[in-house]
């Protein structure tokens, strides 16, 4: 079938590439600004490569130019300025790197790595789904994990078969603003040294840099659902038949062992699975199914499991880089809907708030099985009153201000009983309601992602001057249960750091607040 390809919709392949392709943040778009520079474009006075981050983290609109900046080398790659010889040659690479020669710096810093000089008057970035009306975009940037970096990135190869151009070791700027102003190719890149650390890119991440004009056919390469047993059948003579002899003989195993697991269809198991993981594999296409179950069962003997559970599935799927958030992404695919069997995954999805929050009861008795499998409580004192307190805690859209693990914070209208509101944590995207609102002793609310539902409580109480404010949080859900053992870290570390935060920004004089920091998105 020949590709279809329709005006791309910028909400919604946003919405696609962090769903699909697990991108950090925003996917940036990156503006060659020719003219005057629009508004709310805000000069920065940054690295001209962390213009990226900026938007991607913090959903601002930015831009660098020959007065704004702070690298001269990124600046005369970006265009903007005419350098001192010592960068245009590279000789400041050979004076302070003992591996680069004149030659090879020479060319790193001249010809497709620069914009020539004068090309463009600024450039900016913001996130894709915010670009003002009006505003060219001339690339894309994401950034991502190498599995998903090369599925985003051969959107051209999937074209006209061009594969992405790779660039290592060379300047970020480079590779943002002139390679693709030269050639017009999708660039996956890993950056280079400084490029990576004023991005904060993780080791395991990279850079995709993708023209506007294949922008279109993103939608294609990522949202499609590919026909994964035509494609076996095609390239492995023999694979149906191969296929139904080890099925047939998982079969006989299984019934000789007299374990036998119904899947799906005609689909058995040679080992025992608990209802959770069997539900989660239930869920999967058949092709997905008739690949996964017998990995999952030679991974699980090689590790000397008797039982395959959901941290089996996580812990297998981590061993080859997937995640388990992919097999529930599956879940709720609406192109597998035809093929998903049971009702079990949603029944966790759905899941209600922890109970020993969402009753008011601060204990539990683990007895019952009522109790979240995540629960975490941290506490600390604050030098300011309770009034005080309550004015930085309850000013929802300004937490990505003060407290850096939060951030594009989206509020629907007022704060307060009920409300609404969204925020990325981590690589987590979570939608949430106030569920109690009790001004200046209890904010709670609930958050909902995907594989899991959270409950988090404050609560503020008078001591003497100053205020002691606690926090909890409780977790149910699939990823709760698969994972328990990181996300019990993750509270665990992550609350008193929110309340550390809390604490600084309450206690600081007014003259040392700092108002550039992103507040958070209102909407």
């Amino acid at each position: 079938m020949a590709t279809t390809v329709s005006p791309y919709d910028p909400l919604e392949l946003t919405e696609l590439l962090k769903r699909r392709g697990h991108i950090r943040g925003n996917p940036v778009a990156i503006s060659m600004f020719r003219d005057e520079i629009p508004e709310p474009y805000a000069g920065q006075m940054v690295e001209p490569c962390a213009i990226v981050r900026q938007a991607m983290d913090f959903g601002k609109h930015v831009f660098v130019d020959a007065t704004h900046h702070s690298c001269v080398a990124g600046a005369w790659q970006a265009g903007f300025i005419e350098p001192p010889l010592e960068i245009s040659t590279g000789s400041y690479l050979v004076d302070n790197t003992p591996f680069f020669t004149p030659e090879g710096a020479l060319k790193v810093k001249t010809g497709e790595n620069v914009l020539p000089f004068g090309t463009v008057r600024g450039i900016g970035a913001a996130p894709l789904d915010q670009v003002p009306a009006g505003v060219e975009i001339d690339t894309v940037v994401v950034v991502c994990e190498p599995l998903y970096a090369s599925m985003i990135g051969g959107v051209r190869v999937a074209i006209d078969g061009t594969p992405p151009r790779g660039a290592a070791g060379t300047s970020l700027c480079g590779e943002l603003f002139a390679l693709p102003f030269h050639d017009r190719n999708v660039i996956i890149t890993t950056g280079d040294v400084g490029g990576r650390m004023f991005n904060h890119v993780k080791p395991s991440e990279m850079f995709v840099i993708i023209p506007v004009e294949y922008l279109p056919y993103l939608a294609n390469v990522v949202g499609a659902r590919p026909n994964l047993t035509g494609l076996m059948e095609a390239i492995k003579p023999g694979y149906t038949a191969e296929r139904d002899r080890k099925r047939d003989e998982r079969a006989a195993r299984a019934e000789a062992a007299g374990v036998a697991v119904q899947i799906s269809g005609s689909m058995t198991t040679t080992m025992q699975w608990d209802d959770e993981a069997r539900a989660v594999l239930a869920k999967a296409p058949a092709m997905i199914r008739d690949f996964a179950a017998p990995t999952l069962e030679e991974y699980a003997r090689e590790q000397g499991y008797e039982l395959i559970t959901l941290e089996v599935m996580s812990e297998q799927m981590d061993s080859v880089g997937m995640r388990l958030d992919d097999v529930l992404a599956m879940a709720d695919d609406d192109a597998a809907a035809d093929e998903l069997a049971g009702d079990d995954l949603a029944d966790d999805l759905a899941d209600e708030p922890p109970d020993e929050l969402a009753s008011g009861s601060d204990d539990s008795d683990e007895a019952s099985g009522d109790r979240a499998p995540v629960n975490a409580s941290a506490s600390t004192t604050i030098a300011a009153t309770p009034t005080q307190v309550w004015a930085r805690l309850a000013e929802v859209g300004q937490w990505g201000s003060w407290y850096s693990d939060i951030r594009n914070v989206k509020v629907a209208g007022l704060v307060g009983s009920d409300a609404a509101f969204s925020f990325k944590t981590g690589p987590a995207s979570v939608s949430a309601t106030v569920s109690r609102w009790d001004p200046p002793r209890h904010l709670e609310f609930i958050g909902r992602s995907r594989g899991s539902t959270a409950t988090y409580r404050f609560e503020l109480s008078p001591s003497g001057d100053s205020t002691l404010v606690t926090a909890r949080q409780a977790m149910t859900g699939l990823a709760a249960r698969a994972m328990r053992p990181m996300m019990q870290k993750i509270a665990e570390t992550s609350l008193p750091e929110w309340l550390e935060a809390l604490k600084v920004i309450c206690e600081a004089p007014a003259e040392e607040l700092d108002t550039t920091t992103d507040a958070g998105s209102l909407s």
